[in-house]
């Protein structure tokens, strides 16, 4: 008897096993992530000593979501935000701390939107050995031929223990 379980849908379908990666894609996969954690460690301290030097050299206590995520932002847009959340009572930016506010954007989040771009290609390179894996396991066994795209795409949920 096969083991059957509920679709999204209600409907009864075959359970299958899970693909077991290859050495050479677990490995490559491992390293992958161990990069994308330390890349995001290193992003998340790099934000953390913006947000800190915006409330040490500009009285910005209370940044927000928009300096908080300040990697979202463009030049402009981040020194508006600055200014915007700086006390009410505080004099206005110097000519000099204005260029340090440009400046500093340009050293620190400029890294930051390069290190974005660079995870999320490691992210695809990692979705694509993952994705290549699975779908050889699948064509070794001639599953696919027998599935609609909606019980490939439970079946890869599936096998990434997905819920």
């Amino acid at each position: 008897m096969k083991d059957e379980a509920l679709s999204p849908v209600g409907e009864r379908m075959e359970t299958l096993p899970i693909a077991q990666p290859s050495d050479d894609i677990r490995a490559k996969t491992e390293q992958i992530i161990a990069k994308l954690i330390e890349m995001k460690h290193t992003n998340q301290q790099t934000g953390q000593l913006l947000l800190d030097w915006l409330r040490t050299e500009f009285d910005v206590q209370e940044p927000g979501k928009q300096l908080e995520n300040a990697i979202t932002l463009g030049l402009q847009a981040f020194v508006n935000e600055g200014r915007k959340k700086r006390p009410r009572t505080a004099k206005k930016l110097t000519p000099a701390a204005l260029k340090a506010l440009q400046e500093d954007y340009s050293e620190q989040i400029g890294p930051l939107q390069q290190s974005k771009t660079e995870a999320l290609m490691l992210e695809r390179k990692g979705n694509d050995l993952v994705n290549k894996e699975i779908m050889n396991d699948l064509a070794k066994r001639e599953i696919f031929a027998y599935c609609n795209p909606m019980e490939l795409i439970l079946l890869l949920a599936q096998s990434l223990k997905i819920d």
